[in-house]
């Protein structure tokens, strides 16, 4: 600034400690103010003092303002990266945020976020504020889950065993499928579905088991329902003559194979598949009797009695001849 004045000792002041003055000469100054990173303009005066003689020099200096974008603010479930660019009229910036599944890197007046998979089920966002003096703008970043659903959630087997193939819609590809029962495995057929092999139930009660499907954060179960078996077990009949014979049993089980036991030594069992020839031997007793044939399948039993009749001898008095003498009396 020049001035012009008779008193060569004249001293130039400022009021303001963002401003600095100095003499650069006899007739001028120099007036240097410090960039103002803040939301508001500022005023401050410089003094020139000439022999008793004052002069005031305005110094207005306006506000400062930032822009700040973001390349995105969304990040995919598996995470990734954006970028936060910062624009200050003047100054320099930093950053700051909270929430722990962001990482910042800064370079310049520029933001690397990078967000780490979202494995809590859950939407999520976070903040990442960007300063400048007294200037703060904040970007919101919102990350999805990982989606998982299944085409149903139950299923029932029949007791002979069956397969059942379930469709799956998910955002992660790499999900998993387990079961928690001996009687049934299960194996992913892809990204979009599985299937349950459900072996035989040979016994006569129901049963459950359950299929877990799960991706990051998220996990579906899927119930799996298998029928009873059942069986029928008839005999061509259930006598013998005293002189013994032959009688057949039939099993039919739902599902499985069948097996037999006796404790009736008389009886003789042969099995061809779920068919059992029982042979009585003849019944020298002289008693009727009976004899047990259990048919197993699996937890359930069927038990057929035989009967046997015995030997009958039969004499006809009527044809024994009569003694020519009488008997004596005694």
């Amino acid at each position: 600034m020049s001035l012009s004045s008779s008193y060569s000792g004249w001293t130039v002041s400022d009021n303001a400690s963002w401003i600095s003055v100095s003499r650069t000469g006899t007739s001028s100054y120099k007036i240097v103010a410090a960039a103002n990173t803040n939301s508001s303009s500022r005023t401050g005066t410089v003094t020139v003092t000439s022999a008793g003689v004052k002069k005031t020099v305005t110094v207005s200096q306006p506000a400062n303002s930032m822009t700040v974008t973001a390349s995105s603010n969304s990040f995919a479930p598996g995470g990734g990266t954006n970028t936060i660019t910062a624009k200050p009229l003047t100054g320099s910036t930093s950053y700051s945020t909270a929430a722990t599944w962001l990482t910042v890197t800064k370079s310049g007046n520029t933001y690397t976020v990078k967000a780490a998979a979202n494995t809590t089920g859950k939407v999520r966002s976070g903040v990442v504020a960007i300063t400048c003096g007294n200037i703060t703008k904040s970007v919101t970043f919102k990350q999805n889950p990982y989606t998982l659903t299944l085409g149903s959630s139950s299923a029932s087997a029949a007791a002979a065993g069956s397969n059942h193939t379930i469709s799956v819609s998910s955002n992660y590809s790499g999900w998993t499928v387990s079961d928690n029962a001996s009687w049934m495995s299960v194996s992913k057929t892809g990204s979009y579905s599985f299937i349950i092999s459900v072996t035989p139930n040979i016994n006569g009660t129901s049963r459950s088991g359950s299929v877990t499907v799960e991706a990051p954060g998220v996990k579906k179960t899927f119930t799996v329902n298998q029928a009873a078996n059942s069986m029928t077990v008839t005999a061509s009949s259930t006598s013998f003559a005293p002189g013994g014979g032959t009688n057949t049993i039939t099993a039919k089980p739902l599902t499985g194979s069948t097996s037999y036991s006796t404790s009736a030594a008389w009886l003789t069992v042969t099995k061809s598949g779920n068919t059992y020839t029982v042979k009585a031997a003849s019944n020298t007793t002289g008693k009727a009797r009976s004899g047990n044939v259990t048919i197993t399948c699996g937890n359930i039993t069927k038990t057929v009695t035989f009967n046997q009749t015995a030997h009958v001898i039969k004499v006809d008095l009527n044809s024994i001849p009569a003694a020519a003498t009488p008997l004596p009396l005694h």
